[in-house]
């Protein structure tokens, strides 16, 4: 099996009501859970952007806008960053790498730096921080993507060991207070979006439950919620409230089957490549 899905708008699946479900369906619904259990996991490729949001509003990508205004208007020599850069502000790459081999966890965030105030220039420069984390069959190594230090560890096995799942959806998520799930399409996944008390959604990937990545538990995200969230559920989409803090979080490619690279496996350069 080998796909490669572009990123797309969620679409609904058709009437999310509740089926009866007869002993004998029952049954054959077990046996095919059995059978997807023991179902080898093909190489995953997940390419997410996320985007913490304020009210609807990239707070990072805001106060940049001020600072280079402010600079402008006191007449100072000023070098802004180049719209490309300025998009990238207040925003997160992460790329997820899944195998029977190796897990990769990576998030590169965005900020930026000004300098040159104290003699009345504007320099601004785009920075970026974060953890990229690699689980192999021989060691356990992490790079802070801001420093660029790496620490080399023993691996840790048993993360590496995907074990099919499954939780009663109705009993954790509606005692959170979440509404659903309706069944989506996202990039051409299955999914299944929530939507929280706060009105923001959530549609998390239905098509990996044989392999331990449920689409039944509160896993919205986007910092601080930690990398290793990823490893029990991946968000193929999800929508911010439009208030307070919340996060945007998009697909910009998904890929089920098809063998990774070694260089695709290795800690991200200052660039973000164009999603083909």
């Amino acid at each position: 099996m080998s796909a490669v899905l572009s990123a797309c708008a969620p679409e609904e699946d058709g009437d999310d009501g509740a089926a009866s479900v007869s002993s004998a369906g029952a049954s054959q619904q077990e046996a095919a859970d059995a059978d997807e259990a023991n179902e080898p996991m093909p190489p995953i490729h997940v390419d997410l952007l996320e985007e913490p949001l304020m009210a609807g509003r990239n707070v990072r990508r805001d106060a940049y806008e001020q600072a280079l205004q402010h600079c402008q208007d006191a007449g100072f020599p000023t070098t802004p960053l180049s719209p490309q850069q300025a998009e990238r502000l207040g925003t997160a790459h992460v790329q997820l790498f899944f195998s029977d081999e190796v897990q990769v966890l990576s998030r590169q965030s965005w900020n930026y730096l000004m300098k040159g105030v104290e003699s009345q220039r504007c320099t601004f420069q785009l920075v970026s921080a974060g953890l990229h984390s690699r689980i192999g069959p021989d060691a356990t190594i992490e790079t802070d993507l801001e420093t660029g230090e790496t620490t080399r560890g023993p691996t840790d096995a048993d993360r590496l060991q995907r074990i099919s799942e499954h939780v009663d959806s109705d009993q954790v998520m509606e005692t959170l207070g979440y509404s659903g799930p309706v069944k989506m399409t996202v990039a051409g996944q299955p999914c299944a979006r929530w939507t929280a008390p706060d009105g923001a959604t959530v549609c998390l990937w239905s098509g990996g439950r044989q392999w331990g990545f449920s689409d039944e538990i509160d896993a919205r995200g986007c910092s601080p919620a930690p990398l290793s969230t990823y490893e029990s559920a991946i968000v193929l989409a999800q929508t911010a409230p439009t208030e307070g803090m919340g996060c945007k979080v998009t697909v910009r490619r998904f890929t089920v089957g098809t063998s990774f690279e070694a260089a695709d496996l290795e800690p991200p350069g200052e660039a973000l490549e164009a999603s083909p």
